[in-house]
């Protein structure tokens, strides 16, 4: 049997987990805000060539320039697609900081899609 000790110590820990997606999801929104300002100015700068070279476009799994770039909603640590799941399924934590997670935990990062492909197209139209 659960004992009334169990079922508070599971209700705080889903509201430790909620307070730290929330908490996530706002500098989610302040990241993708810094990196498409950050982006427009080196689109004027120095066109794809330097948006590729910016840390933030960087896959930290494969150190390509993000294809598919995911987040994982508990930590806004960002990764290719493709490099993330494997390691989800393997270890069911973030590559980066280790927090547990899972596969429905990698988000797709919309604003840097859709960045991250043109800027492919750029780069390989050349």
């Amino acid at each position: 049997e659960t004992s009334t000790r169990e079922l508070h110590q599971a209700h705080d820990a889903l509201h430790v987990e909620r307070r730290l997606r929330e908490e996530a999801d706002g500098r989610f929104e302040a990241t993708s805000k810094e990196l498409i300002n950050l982006t427009a100015q080196y689109i004027r700068t120095g066109g794809a060539d330097a948006i590729a070279k910016l840390t933030e476009m960087q896959c930290m799994l494969c150190g390509n320039m993000l294809r598919q770039p995911h987040t994982m909603a508990m930590c806004s640590h960002t990764f290719c697609k493709e490099c993330a799941l494997p390691q989800l399924y393997e270890e069911s934590k973030c590559p980066q900081c280790k927090i547990r997670a899972n596969r429905s935990d990698l988000v797709p990062n919309v604003p840097l899609i859709a960045l991250s492909n043109k800027v492919w197209e750029m780069l390989e139209g050349k």
